[in-house]
Formats: structure tokens, C-alpha cells, sequence
């Protein structure tokens, strides 16, 4: 089959979840024989300098990547991310796209950038197309479900919606933080002072349905985990018989780390975090815990992650100076994963939104390295699911500090942790899962093509 993989962003700008997961399809469909192709922006994609949009050819780890660029919809990146849930401007690059490639399948695993017109044309072209969502950026603009307060925002207005993408932007020029709630409360204020929101909720009033438009436009939807199911089904995206696809560690995981990591021997007990640094990642929780513990504690903190909003990580640096015992480390090439989880003992995914099962849960436990996470049901469901940790109650840094409390009274705790991990997928089993879907609906189009 030919399959094209359409992904916000891509490798090797760009290298978070959602592009580990897609590039690990690819690579995982050509070693079964498929062609495969990678639809991504250009970095800096729309920016205000350009005039007509464009596509070039490259390869990226031994992929074939189509990269296209866009003019810019609103005054700023962030905007434009909102705004071009349909990018009419890309029409005719999809439309020659999908006649040159001719795919057999389209599967998409984010929107963002890529606009709602590429399944438009796909459907055109009766190309059957598979949605698997790896964020909510299609029921809400910042994409994380949590407000400009960072409060649970599952249920919202469009008002909500208007009051957090003015904060995001704000917040951008680091306007003061404790400013922003008086400062919003006044939204028709607001608005005046940022003109371009002025009709803000009309605009997300109409992409709310143009999304639910696309939804009925994709021939499968294949959420990862209950979480997401009942997001989309509660909204009317998706049907209750739905089913649930998980991912899996990627498949680059060597085997000979599924052993059970021994106890540590060394003075120190090495805890990790893995992540984008940015507030919604809740690396301020793992450092108010670690502000909690006592002093001459035999823990030492390995901070890995790209930075994605500087003002936080500004913060976050002067709490770590204060802090000897943690270290940023910066980011390491994906293919060092298994050395870098080998390495630690603990991994921590302290998040305050609601996380679509991160990747790296899945490889700390197909390394047996037990994961300590918040309640946030993506996470705690695989977690709990193949018996890879424990838990604590979201933004909660006491509860967090407890939990390395209890290692410290008894650090063998974390070997009877890593002993019960059950065997977990690989992207290879998740990639056979999505082959079975395309090879159905593959034959469902064929048979549908004959009775024309």
C-alpha cells in the first residue's frame, strides 16, 4: 500500500510525541514493504515573509518527507495556528500532492498547521483517511485542555476559549502573571486592547463546526486510550463502538533493557524527567517536591527537555540553581532513549493536563523503569495498566514529596516496582494494529469503486 502520514511537525526541527509516533509508523510500514510518505510544515512555515505557498521533496531518516510553507493568517505564529483550521491556501499544493503520491491511505496524527482542507481533498479524491488524536487541539485552540489558570477546562465557552489565547499571547510578552486574571475578567476590554480579538468568538463558533465537519469526514478514528474516547464521544465526534488503539514504546527499545532493573548499589538514587519544559509538563511540581525533602536526601534529579515556553524555564532555572541536586541536561537524539531511561532509577511525568499517554511512559516501562505520575487519566491508565508505578493527585507537590519520602524509608520499594511491570507494546504491535484498519478499509474502498 502507499500511505501518507500527515503530522504538525516533523523530525529533525521537531521531536516530541506526536512525530516519534509518526515517524515510528513509517519507518515500522516500510519495513513491511509499504511506500510511505511524511506530510509536515517547513519550519517557520508561515512566516510574514512569504507570499505563495510551496512544497519541496526531502528525506528524513530514510522517510520521504513533503514539506510545505504558507502565508501567514493573523499578525503572529500563535494566531495563525488557530486560524488556519482551514487554510484555503493550500488547496491546489494538497490536491497535486494527493494526484502525484496517489496514497491508498491518509492517516493523520495532528491537524495543527496541516488545516482541515487536506481531508477535504482527500475525501475528494476518495482517499480513505484514519484520524488518530494525539492532543484536544481540535476541541480546544491551546490544544491541553487547561485554562489560562491552569484549572481543568474540559468544559468551556467560546468566551473561556478567547480568554486563554489572549493569555497565551500575553503571556508571551511576559505580561506579569498575577496581572492577567483582573486584567481578563474585563474581556470587552481586552479585546479593544488586542483588536484582532474583537470577534473571536464567531471565528471559534464556526471552526467548532467546521471540526465536526472533518470528524465525519475521516473513515477512522482511533483514539489511544478512554480518555480520549469519551472526550470525543461526549462531544458527538465519534461513536461509543469507537475502538481504542494504543501506541506502544518505540520500537528502537533494545530488548536486552526488558529486564528487571536491580536495586540501586550507588549512594544516590537517580529520578528523571523527560519532557518539553513548558508549565503544562509540571516540572514545577517535581522541583516544589524536591524544595520539600529533607536536606542530604539520597535522590539526584536528571532534567531532560527541549524548551518550548522561555519565560517558564527562566523560572524554573533560577529554582534549580538554588537546588544542587538537579541538574538540566538539556536534550539527547531520540535513539539514546533506552541508554538515557537505563540510567535512572525513577522517571516522573508530574503534567497538570490531561497527557494522551506520553511515549516515554511506555519506554521507562518497556525498560522496567518504574514511572511515578500524576492522576491525569492518559497517564495513570497506562500506568496502572501494565502496573509500571504509582500515582499523586495533579499539581500536587506534598503528595509527590511523599511518595520520595516512602523510597527513602524504603528504597527497595523501587525493585519490587520495576519486578511487576508487565510486558508492554511496541510501536511495531501498535503499527500492525493501524495495518489492519488500513487493510480494511483499503478493501471496503475497492469494493466500493467496483459497484460505481
Amino acid at each position: 500500500m502507499r500511505i501518507l502520514i500527515a503530522c504538525h511537525s516533523f523530525f529533525p526541527q521537531s521531536h516530541a510525541g506526536t512525530e516519534t509516533l509518526a515517524k515510528e509508523v513509517g519507518l515500522n510500514l516500510q519495513k513491511l514493504g509499504h511506500e510511505v510518505a511524511i506530510l509536515a510544515p517547513k519550519p517557520n512555515y508561515a512566516s510574514e515573509q512569504i507570499i505563495e505557498p510551496s512544497m519541496e521533496q526531502e528525506s528524513c531518516e530514510g522517510l520521504q518527507v513533503f514539506r510545505f510553507s504558507s502565508p501567514r493568517i493573523g499578525s503572529d505564529q500563535p494566531l495563525h495556528d488557530v486560524l488556519s483550521f482551514r487554510n484555503s491556501t493550500l488547496r491546489i499544493l494538497y490536491r497535486d500532492l494527493l494526484t502525484v503520491f496517489k496514497p491508498d491511505i491518509l492517516h493523520v496524527f495532528h491537524l495543527m498547521h496541516i488545516s482541515g482542507v487536506l481531508l477535504e481533498e482527500a475525501k475528494r479524491s476518495n482517499i480513505p483517511i484514519v484520524f488518530t488524536p494525539t492532543d484536544f487541539w481540535l476541541i480546544c485552540p491551546t490544544y491541553q485542555l487547561l485554562n489560562w489558570l491552569d484549572e481543568d477546562c474540559t468544559e468551556h465557552s467560546l468566551s473561556d476559549c478567547v480568554r486563554c489565547l489572549l493569555a497565551e499571547r500575553l503571556n508571551a510578552s511576559y505580561f506579569p502573571r498575577s496581572r492577567l486574571r483582573s486584567y481578563l475578567e474585563d474581556l470587552e476590554t481586552a479585546k479593544k486592547d488586542n483588536p484582532e480579538f474583537e470577534n473571536f468568538e464567531k471565528i471559534l463558533f464556526e471552526r467548532d463546526l467546521y471540526v465536526r465537519s472533518l470528524f465525519s469526514l475521516c473513515d477512522r478514528v482511533l483514539p489511544a486510550n478512554s480518555m480520549m474516547k469519551s472526550m470525543l464521544v461526549s462531544r458527538g465526534l465519534i461513536e461509543n463502538e469507537t475502538p481504542v488503539v494504543p501506541f506502544g514504546a518505540p520500537a528502537l527499545i533494545n530488548q536486552l533493557f526488558a529486564e528487571k532493573k536491580a536495586l540501586p548499589q550507588q549512594s544516590k538514587i537517580h529520578v528523571g524527567f523527560i519532557g518539553t519544559v513548558r508549565r503544562s509538563k509540571g516540572l514545577h511540581v517535581l522541583l516544589e517536591a524536591v524544595e520539600k525533602l529533607p536536606r542530604n536526601h539520597p535522590f539526584t534529579f536528571s532534567i531532560y527537555g527541549t524548551v518550548h515556553e522561555h519565560h517558564y524555564f527562566e523560572q524554573m532555572r533560577l529554582k534549580i540553581r538554588k537546588l544542587p541536586e538537579v541538574h538540566f541536561r538539556g536534550t539527547f537524539p531520540s535513539q539514546e532513549v533506552e541508554k538515557r531511561l537505563s540510567e535512572l532509577d525513577l522517571l516522573v511525568i508530574p503534567s497538570i493536563w490531561h497527557e494522551n499517554t506520553p511515549l516515554i511512559a511506555y519506554s521507562a516501562m518497556h525498560t522496567k523503569t518504574p514511572v511515578i505520575c500524576s492522576d491525569t487519566s492518559g497517564l495513570a491508565d497506562a500506568v496502572y495498566g501494565y502496573q509500571g508505578g504509582i500515582t499523586f493527585p495533579k499539581g500536587d507537590s506534598a503528595a509527590l514529596a511523599g511518595l520520595l519520602l516512602g523510597i527513602i524509608k524504603n528504597p527497595s520499594q523501587i525493585e519490587e516496582w520495576s519486578r511487576r511491570i508487565l510486558p508492554v507494546p511496541t510501536t511495531v504491535d501498535y503499527t500492525n494494529s493501524l495495518l489492519a484498519h488500513y487493510e480494511t478499509l483499503s478493501a471496503l474502498h475497492r469494493q466500493t469503486l467496483r459497484h460505481l
